[in-house]
């Protein structure tokens, strides 16, 4: 059965694709996400970083990546990311590029460059109204012609996702039945379409974490992260919501009073605009304390933060983002 342990869950995540061991379940995902079949099939693959519990175990973020490259030297990397941010397109963008120019040496020709793939899971809705899963090339308009075949960039919004086990249609669904849901699973009795022996085998490499103390130790420090970290991220999104709602409140109110004295209509207007940038610099404070908080810095209060300008806040607020998101490249820079 499925004891208890989330894939989604960082360490989880790379326990199951980035061990060497289990490079054929690493290349049966692969094939699902990119369609892959025939001579395009990936049949051979080396895992560049292999998992180490050791360092999950002092692991800060909650952004696991495994990169590895194929028989054709494909080069891939794929990475499970428990919170969805909107640092997410540039920060992706960011890594493709750096991973597509590693590959080149002094001397080397531009010939040489292989195709770099990402593969990215997010549990987390970034595009509302798509499809779950969503493939980024660089295309011309309005003619969408590919710039290069080099660039291919896979995201997996897993919330999205809701097909029943009766109603898995192919590789990719059952894939991402297995990573999205809850339930859990009788080995004895799984669902047909959940029967094959890759799942069988992520299964098993589940249950070795649940049974292994260290192991589900680790795990349940990284899920206590994860839900620490999406708790900040909705408390944000809140404070956002309330300020603008107030100021909207407030703008209105603001305005009637005005109008009686300087005319409806311009008194409505100021005081809605007045409204309104309050609710922003309570919305910019909510973001800043949501930042901090992920940082573990020390999160001032509301009451202070407004008292600053909105200039003030925008730049606190830009600060904050760039030193988390520094932070959650500085790993891969190290590589």
């Amino acid at each position: 059965m499925k004891p208890g342990i989330d894939p989604k869950v960082d360490f989880a995540f790379k326990w199951l694709f980035g061990h060497e061991k289990n490079r054929d379940i690493l290349m049966s995902l692969l094939n699902a996400v990119l369609g892959y079949s025939g001579e395009q099939r990936i049949v051979s693959l080396q895992v560049l970083n292999p998992f180490s519990s050791k360092e999950s175990a002092e692991d800060k973020l909650s952004i696991v990546d495994i990169s590895a490259s194929d028989h054709q030297g494909r080069q891939f990397f794929v990475e499970m990311q428990m919170v969805s941010s909107l640092l997410f397109p540039k920060r992706i963008l960011y890594y493709w590029a750096q991973r597509y120019q590693q590959q080149l040496l002094e001397g080397d020709n531009y010939e040489s460059l292989k195709p770099t793939i990402g593969v990215c899971f997010v549990d987390g809705v970034l595009f509302p109204g798509a499809n779950c899963h969503l493939r980024f090339r660089p295309t011309s308009e309005p003619d969408h012609l590919i710039l290069c075949e080099d660039m291919d960039l896979h995201l997996l919004e897993l919330p999205k996702f809701n097909t029943p086990p009766s109603e898995l249609s192919n590789s990719l669904q059952t894939w991402l039945y297995f990573l999205s849901s809850n339930e859990e699973f009788d080995m004895s009795q799984l669902p047909a379409a959940l029967d094959t022996p890759e799942i069988r085998k992520a299964l098993d490499e589940l249950q070795k974490i649940a049974l292994d103390p260290q192991a589900r130790a680790i795990y349940e420090s990284r899920l206590k992260k994860k839900r620490d970290d999406e708790h900040m991220l909705r408390y944000a999104q809140y404070m956002e919501k309330q300020g603008l709602d107030e100021g909207r409140r407030k703008g209105i109110q603001e305005g009637r009073q005005e109008g009686i004295q300087e005319g409806r209509q311009e008194g409505l207007q100021e005081g809605r605009q007045e409204g309104l940038q309050e609710g922003y610099a309570r919305g910019l404070a909510g973001q800043i304390r949501a930042f901090a908080g992920i940082l573990n810095i020390e999160v001032p209060s509301e009451e202070e933060l407004l008292k600053l300008s909105n200039e003030k806040l925008i730049e606190s607020a830009k600060q904050l983002e760039n030193q988390l998101r520094e932070q959650q490249l500085q790993p891969r820079l190290k590589k």
